[in-house]
């Protein structure tokens, strides 16, 4: 959740929700409902959708829906594309070799 002004504009909340998501989006369409019928544009305000927002005590609740799509960089990392449950299948650890039983002297 986030507070903001109703003369923030589509593009000002890409931006938050770029940041929340570390800046990983290359596509990004904000609706005003979860039908996704039309995405707002991004010189579009709060008010222009008729979001004339509360004061700062009581702010208006304005609840938007987005779809993004993240950069391929994080498709084609290693890291992140190891499956590091099934590796352990194909390699599974070798078990510790038994101990040497004690040696015992009888007379």
């Amino acid at each position: 959740t986030k507070t903001v002004t109703s003369s923030i504009s589509i593009y000002g909340i890409k931006e938050l929700i770029q940041h929340q998501h570390s800046d990983s989006i290359i596509v990004l369409e904000v609706y005003p409902t979860k039908k996704h019928t039309n995405n707002l544009a991004n010189n579009w305000t709060l008010s222009d959708i008729g979001h004339m927002g509360g004061s700062k005590e009581q702010p208006e609740e304005v609840t938007l829906y987005y779809d993004l799509q993240v950069t391929a960089s994080v498709y084609t990392c290693p890291i992140l594309l190891t499956d590091h449950y099934y590796a352990q299948h194909l390699n599974p650890p070798k078990p510790a070799p038994a101990p040497i039983p004690p040696s015992y002297s009888i007379m």
